[in-house]
């Protein structure tokens, strides 16, 4: 599938177009897909929404409570959750420049003053005297916003905020993945190790008939010297697969946040990858992978904030006041007679600040310019990895039902060496080498399996969901209640 050039030109247009009222709205084009030769009626033509459970297509509810485990308990998710709330306020915090700020004080003080110099008759000198103050005030200012450097910023801020929102829902969808993952490995080492344990109960009886025949004199040494090494090496590969299993379990148990004892084990089966790819697959993937619009997001916000930059070289307009009653007597406080009050208004322009400015406007722009070419190679890396997952997905299929054929032959050709050997047909070699090989053929087919759901779990995180017609988009994925 070729990536029609066009495309990059349209979404550098539309993003030189953004808005700065409220959090700038990058309009992402649409995407013009072209079909693709190899992949058919499976190219990307219709308008199937992405799912916020997409896991519960592989039909596993031990799945599904281990991902929903992981989004409750997972600590970096719960990091990646607290920085969206940071990110609020923040965004709320910068909103605010835009009201008039309002404090109110009450203030008391007495003071104690000598009076000299000035003859008073029948008086001491020095004349000491003391006064009281009290007041109640109520203080407003208010910066203009006449050119909408306070309103860029505040745009700059909810960009920021609306990004932070999306990585959460990317951490949630890499969480959900990486469990999904490690659960079919799990489950994989499982099953890769109850076939070592079949495997040496096999070649332990295997070895017993032969040192009884053995002992007949009816079998040679060597015969017996390679039963006993090839158990001795089923032996040692049980081991291994019960190390490999054991490892698998502490990693899950790690991502779920429950206590790494290596006390989980896998299903006993690995499920189906689900229903077949549909034939019609988003058109609008730039509006689906989480990482893209946390791109398109940064792109955004440093876009308004090369406007906060360049208005700051404007004039700035702030109103200032302030009311109350000021009295030597606290009771005069609330007394209407005892008022004051004062009205001010000033403009500032910046004239010479060696240069800050203007280096403030260079650095945001760069800044910009940096997020857009981050976008564009997202954009980029976006499609390449849809373009492998879906070629990806036949393929694994093929090496499944190839390798599951190839595993049934290797045990029916290792029966049959069985009986042959049995009967004085074949020497024990050949014998050896149909078990050897029915081993690996059935080991590998286990782990094509795996390799097909993880082929699977790669598309889903490609287009930032599954295909499941009954969601919207991935946003439906940061709704997904969970309980502990």
């Amino acid at each position: 599938m070729r990536i029609p050039p066009p495309l990059f030109i349209s979404i550098t247009v539309s993003l030189a177009a953004l808005s700065c009222g409220g959090a700038p709205d990058v309009k992402l084009p649409p995407v013009d897909w072209e079909e693709s030769a190899s992949r058919g009626s499976d190219a990307f033509a219709g308008e199937t929404p992405v799912s916020g459970t997409w896991w519960l297509a592989f039909e596993s509810p031990a799945l599904d409570t281990l991902i929903r485990a992981a989004l409750v308990r997972n600590h970096d998710l719960r990091a990646a959750a607290a920085r969206v709330e940071q990110a609020k306020a923040e965004a709320r915090a910068a909103g605010a420049a835009l009201w008039p700020q309002l404090n109110g004080g009450l203030a008391a003080s007495r003071s104690r003053s000598v009076i000299i110099g000035i003859p008073i008759p029948g008086a001491v000198s020095p004349i000491t005297a003391y006064s009281n103050r009290f007041s109640l005030s109520a203080d407003a200012a208010w910066e203009i916003d006449l050119w909408g450097r306070i309103r860029s910023a505040k745009s700059s801020s909810l960009a920021r905020f609306e990004g932070s929102q999306v990585d959460l829902a990317a951490a949630r969808l890499s969480l959900a993945a990486t469990t999904a993952r490690l659960w079919f490995a799990l489950s994989e080492a499982e099953m890769q190790r109850t076939l070592a344990e079949e495997t040496v109960a096999s070649y332990s009886s295997s070895a017993d008939r032969i040192r009884r025949r053995y002992q007949l004199g009816v079998r040679s040494p060597l015969d017996l010297r390679l039963a006993e090494s090839n158990l001795a090496s089923a032996e040692a590969l049980l081991a291994a697969r019960e190390d490999q299993r054991d490892a698998l379990a502490v990693s899950l148990q790690q991502v779920i946040g429950a206590y790494p004892d290596a006390s989980f084990r896998g299903a006993a089966d690995l499920p189906s990858p689900g229903e077949p790819v549909p034939a019609g697959l988003p058109s609008d993937l730039l509006l689906r992978r989480p990482d893209v619009v946390s791109a398109e997001r940064a792109v955004a916000a440093a876009r308004a904030q090369a406007s906060v930059a360049r208005r700051a070289l404007l004039p700035s307009i702030s109103l200032t006041g302030s009311g109350g009653t000021l009295s030597d007597q606290f009771a005069d406080l609330l007394d209407g007679d005892f008022s004051v009050w004062s009205i001010a208004g000033g403009i500032l322009q910046p004239l010479f600040q060696g240069g800050r400015l203007r280096a403030n406007v260079a650095l945001a722009d760069a800044v910009h310019d940096q997020s857009l070419a981050a976008y564009l190679a997202t954009a980029l890396g976006a499609f390449g990895e849809v373009e492998l997952a879906l070629r990806a997905e036949p393929r694994a299929a093929i090496q499944v039902r190839s390798l599951m054929k190839a595993a049934h032959e290797a045990e029916a050709a290792k029966r049959l060496a069985e009986n042959q050997y049995d009967n004085g047909l074949i020497d024990y070699i050949t014998l050896l080498e149909s078990q050897r090989a029915a081993l690996n053929a059935r080991s590998q087919a286990i782990t094509a399996r795996r390799a097909a759901l993880d082929a699977r779990l790669d598309l889903v995180v490609a287009l930032g969901g599954g295909f499941d017609s009954a969601r919207d988009d991935f946003e439906d994925f940061l709704a997904v209640e969970v309980t502990e």
